[in-house]
């Protein structure tokens, strides 16, 4: 992405989805439906299909390209990208017995939070967590921040920076609200799955390999919990 569509991206993504996204939709909820400290399910479906829709056609040239430098060699990248989920799958299970053993039998408040919200509409998670997530995150995370941190010499430095930032926007405004530290623990599992999501980039050499990996992902957490309600 050129410098410019990477600031615009970050600020989108960061300052507006991050930041004021939940400010906004309070405030619409409150003007169009009376009601007081919370989001309806439609303001907040409006609000990530306006930053995916206008990420998407921003960067539109270079994802296109990416994606057919990706289906150039669509079995070979897809065998990758099954690999790379079947090591973050091994992760995930390896760090939830690790977790368990610390903290008991309790997950990351924004797990939580996704759960009670595949409960209560569905389909807007369905939405948020398999289609916005890892496009507009992958955009944000694989696509302006690795991708702008990494050379030719070195990218360690840009693997660290970009998982380390997934792995903290997971927990920080959890930790805002209930100051509790051991949220920062459930970053480390988050960055670990960043990980992979990285490892599928680079091996394909096409951010639709670090998108795939990420729609797996979150589709298998999303039809494992629906069909658990």
């Amino acid at each position: 992405f050129s410098n410019k569509h990477s600031i615009i991206i970050l600020l989108v993504y960061f300052v507006g989805y991050v930041s004021l996204a939940g400010i906004v939709g309070v405030v619409l909820t409150k003007l169009i439906f009376k009601i007081d400290n919370a989001i309806h399910p439609s303001i907040l479906m409006a609000i990530i299909l306006a930053i995916l829709v206008g990420l998407v056609y921003l960067v539109r040239e270079p994802l296109m390209a990416s994606f057919r430098f990706f289906k150039r060699n669509l079995m070979d990248n897809l065998k990758i990208v099954l690999k790379n989920f079947g090591y973050l799958w091994i992760f995930s299970i390896v760090s939830n017995i690790v977790l368990s053993f610390i903290l008991g039998d309790r997950s990351s408040v924004n797990q939580s939070q996704v759960v009670d919200g595949i409960a209560a509409a569905p389909v807007l998670y369905a939405v948020m967590t398999m289609v916005f997530a890892p496009i507009v995150e992958e955009l944000v995370f694989r696509g302006v921040l690795y991708q702008k941190f990494r050379s030719e010499k070195n990218y360690h430095l840009a693997i660290f920076i970009s998982i380390t930032l997934f792995g903290l926007v997971h927990v920080l405004q959890t930790f805002m609200v209930t100051l509790d530290w051991t949220e920062f623990l459930f970053m480390f599992q988050y960055a670990g799955l960043a990980y992979f999501m990285v490892r599928s980039f680079e091996e394909t050499s096409s951010i639709w390999g670090s998108i795939s990996i990420h729609f797996l992902n979150n589709a298998l957490g999303f039809i494992l919990v629906f069909l658990t309600l």
